[in-house]
């Protein structure tokens, strides 16, 4: 699984944290990536309002604009473990702790 910094959007830092305690703690493997260029929905959502903590969670997918794309199982089966566990785990107090001091 690969969390990216794409071009124009820098992850909240606790937010990344919180992600990455998570996958360990699931003992999911994940690496960290860049690109130069490209972007997605993410890097407009994270500068509305005062900021929204955002990052990005993909999984490696080849052929991803043609007809048919293709991805390992196992990948897609651990983002799946992980988003849920994230979401069980975001109540009212540990996301305003995203963007407290």
């Amino acid at each position: 699984m690969s969390r990216r910094r794409y071009g124009g959007m820098i992850p909240n830092v606790k937010l990344r944290q919180f992600v990455v305690e998570t996958a360990d703690k699931l003992k999911i493997k994940y690496h960290f990536s860049s690109m130069a260029r490209g972007t997605t929905d993410g890097s407009r959502i994270h500068i509305s309002r005062a900021g929204v903590p955002t990052i990005v969670l993909g999984v490696a997918v080849r052929y991803i604009h043609g007809h048919n794309a293709i991805m390992y199982r196992g990948d897609y089966d651990a983002s799946v473990k992980l988003v849920t566990e994230l979401v069980k785990k975001l109540d009212a107090k540990t996301v305003k702790s995203f963007t407290q001091s």
